[in-house]
C-alpha cells in the first residue's frame, strides 16, 4: 500500500504485506441487470449454512463506503485456510434467501437474485 504524503517536505510511505495469504471468495450479487445493493452475504463452513457458530464472514453489497468514494459492488471474503464454504445471500428487500452449498474458494461467483 502506498501512503502518499501531501507535504513535499515529508517522505511518502510504501508498505508491503508480509503476512500469509489464504483462501478467498468474491461474490457479485445481481438483481436483474444491476447490483443488488443492500443484499447481505454470509459465508459459513461447508455443510453448516445458517449456523451462527460456523459463520466465517458477513458483508453487504455496497457501491461506496466513504466520503465522495465509490467502488465495484462486490463482496470479498477472506477465508484463511478454508477451501469449501456455504454461502447465504439475503435479498435487500426481503424474500427467501439464496443458499449455495459446497462452493469452492479462490474464485469470483455471480449470483442473480430470483
Amino acid at each position: 500500500m502506498f501512503g502518499g504524503e501531501w507535504d513535499p517536505g515529508r517522505i511518502s510511505t510504501l508498505y508491503r504485506n508480509v503476512g500469509k495469504s489464504g483462501s478467498w471468495l468474491t461474490v457479485d450479487v445481481r438483481d436483474g441487470e444491476r447490483a443488488a445493493l443492500g443484499a447481505r452475504v454470509s459465508v459459513f463452513r461447508s455443510g453448516r449454512a445458517g449456523v451462527a457458530s460456523a459463520r466465517l464472514f458477513t458483508g453487504e453489497v455496497q457501491a461506496g463506503n466513504g466520503f465522495a468514494s465509490s467502488r465495484r459492488a462486490l463482496v470479498h471474503a477472506g477465508l484463511g485456510t478454508v477451501g469449501v464454504v456455504d454461502v447465504v445471500i439475503e435479498p435487500p428487500f426481503g424474500g427467501a434467501p439464496v443458499v449455495i452449498v459446497g462452493q469452492r474458494a479462490n474464485r469470483r461467483i455471480a449470483v442473480t437474485l430470483p
